[in-house]
C-alpha cells in the first residue's frame, strides 16, 4: 500500500522518525484506509492510505539488565543484540547497557541480506547489533554462529522467534512470551529477568568445574596405583601396596574429598583473580568432551599425575636401595601416597587460581573429609589394631621427614603447573 504523503512530507517524517528512534524510543506508524476503499483490499492493490502519524513510546531496560550483561561477559560469554527495532533505537538501548558502539559494529537487516554467508561470517566477530532483522535473518545469524563452533543461546518471546529458539544450542523464552516460543525453548524465564540467565551460566560453570576437579583428583590417584604396582612387578621389587591398602585409600582417602567437590561454590564467585593477582582467566567454553578435557585437566592429570607417580615409585626404590626394610618402606610409601592425595585436594579446588588467592578451607565438607582421611591414615600406622589388619608399622622419625617433604613438594608441583599453564594460555 502507498501513502498519499508528498515527497517533502515523507522526507520530513522520515527524518523525525530517525531522530526519535536515536533517543531509544520505539515507534509505530498509524494509517487508515480511505472511506471509499474496500475493507478487504489487499496490499498489492496499492491503496492510497491516509497517514495519521506515529505512536512513540519508551520501553526502558530493566534496572538489572546492564549489570547482568556485564556479569555474563565477565563469565566469558559474548552478548549480541538481534532486534527488529530501528538502528537508532537499538544503538540507544545498547548505550543504556553501557556498550560503546563504534563504526562497523551495527548491521541492518537490509545490509545483512546483501551479504553471502562467507561475507557475513567474516563480520560476525565485530558486529554487536543486528537491527531491523526478520525472523529469517535471526535464524540465519544463529546458524552461522553455530557453524563457527560457538555455543549459542538466544532469547525470544514471539511466535516468529520459535524457529531460532529451536535451532540454537539453548533457546531461552520469556515467561510472558507466546506459548509457541515457550514450547520449543530449552529454558523459560518465569521472571523475564536477564539476571536469571547469569545464575544459570554460573551454575553450569560450577558443575563443569567440579566435574573437572573430580576427574583430575580420581584419575591421578589411579595412575599412582598403576605405576607403583606395575613398576614393582616390572623391576622385581616387593609390592609396595596390598589390595587391602589400595581399597582403603580409594574408599576413605579419595572418595570423600571427591564427593565434597560437589559442594564447592563457583570459582569466579569466590575468587575473581586476574593477571596481576593470580592465574585465573575467563575463557569461552567448548562443546562436549572438549569442555571437560581442557588444558588444565590434561596437564594436571596426565602430566603432573604421571610425574608424581613416577617420583613416588622412585622414592620407594630409593628407600629399598638405602637399606630400609620392606615394612618401613611400605609404611612410608603408604603415608606419602595417602596423605599427599588429601593435601593436594585443597590445591585442586581451583584448577587455575593459585592456592593463596582463595580460602582453601571454605568448603567445610572438603575440610572435614581431609581431616577424617588424615586421621584414618595415621591410625593405620600407629594403632596396633589397624597395623595388624593392613600389615603396616610405625616408620622411624627420620622417615616422617620424608613424608612431610613429599607433601610440600606435591603442592609446589601442582601450583607450579597451574602457573605455567596460565602463563602459556596468556601468551597465546
Amino acid at each position: 500500500a502507498r501513502s498519499k504523503m508528498s515527497k517533502d512530507e515523507y522526507v520530513a517524517a522520515e527524518a523525525r522518525i530517525h531522530a526519535t528512534s536515536a533517543e531509544g524510543k520505539r515507534l509505530l506508524g498509524v494509517a487508515r484506509l480511505p472511506a471509499h476503499a474496500k475493507h478487504d483490499a489487499k496490499p498489492e492493490d496499492a491503496v492510497n492510505l491516509d497517514f495519521l502519524g506515529v505512536l512513540i513510546f519508551k520501553d526502558p531496560i530493566r534496572k538489572d539488565a546492564a549489570d547482568a550483561v556485564k556479569k555474563i561477559e565477565a563469565l566469558g560469554a559474548r552478548t549480541v543484540m538481534v532486534t527488529g527495532d530501528l538502528k537508532g533505537t537499538a544503538i540507544a538501548v545498547a548505550r543504556e547497557l553501557g556498550w560503546e558502539i563504534g563504526e562497523g559494529q551495527v548491521l541492518t537487516g537490509a545490509e545483512l541480506r546483501q551479504l553471502s554467508d562467507n561475507e557475513l561470517v567474516m563480520n560476525l566477530r565485530h558486529i554487536r547489533i543486528f537491527s531491523r532483522v526478520t525472523p529469517e535473518d535471526k535464524l540465519r545469524i544463529a546458524q552461522l554462529y553455530r557453524a563457527q563452533g560457538e555455543v549459542v543461546a538466544m532469547t525470544g518471546d514471539g511466535v516468529n522467534d520459535a524457529p531460532s529458539l529451536k535451532a540454537v544450542d539453548i533457546g531461552i523464552a520469556l515467561g510472558s512470551g507466546s506459548d509457541v516460543a515457550k514450547g520449543v525453548a530449552d529454558l523459560v524465564l518465569l521472571d523475564d529477568s536477564f539476571t536469571t540467565i547469569v545464575r544459570a551460566i554460573e551454575e553450569g560453570r560450577r558443575i563443569l568445574e567440579n566435574i573437572r576437579k573430580v576427574f583430575v583428583y580420581l584419575v591421578s590417584t589411579c595412575l599412582d596405583e598403576v605405576f607403583l604396582v606395575g613398576g614393582a612387578l616390572l623391576f622385581g621389587l616387593p609390592l609396595p601396596l596390598s589390595a587391602l591398602q589400595i581399597i582403603w585409600v580409594n574408599f576413605f582417602t579419595d572418595s570423600l574429598p571427591a564427593l565434597s567437590y560437589a559442594f564447592d561454590d563457583h570459582p569466579i564467585r569466590e575468587s575473581r583473580t586476574s593477571n596481576g593477582a593470580g592465574y585465573s582467566e575467563n575463557r569461552r567454553e567448548k562443546k562436549g568432551s572438549a569442555a571437560i578435557f581442557n588444558t588444565e585437566v590434561k596437564v594436571l592429570t596426565f602430566g603432573i599425575g604421571t610425574l608424581s607417580s613416577l617420583l613416588l615409585f622412585g622414592l620407594y626404590s630409593y628407600l629399598l636401595k638405602r637399606g630400609v626394610d620392606v615394612e618401613h618402606a611400605r609404611s612410608t610409601l603408604f603415608l606419602c601416597f595417602s596423605l599427599y592425595v588429601l593435601v593436594v585436594a585443597f590445591s585442586l579446588r581451583h584448577l587455575r587460581a593459585p592456592l593463596w588467592s582463595y580460602n582453601p578451607f571454605a568448603n567445610k565438607y572438603l575440610t572435614a573429609s581431609v581431616a577424617f582421611g588424615t586421621l584414618c591414615t595415621i591410625a593405620t600406622v600407629t594403632v596396633p589394631f589397624f597395623e595388624n589388619i593392613f600389615g603396616l608399622v610405625t616408620p622411624p622419625l627420620n622417615l616422617w621427614w620424608i613424608v612431610a617433604l613429599w607433601l610440600v613438594f606435591n603442592i609446589v608441583m601442582v601450583e607450579g603447573a597451574k602457573w605455567a599453564v596460565a602463563r602459556i594460555s596468556r601468551a597465546k
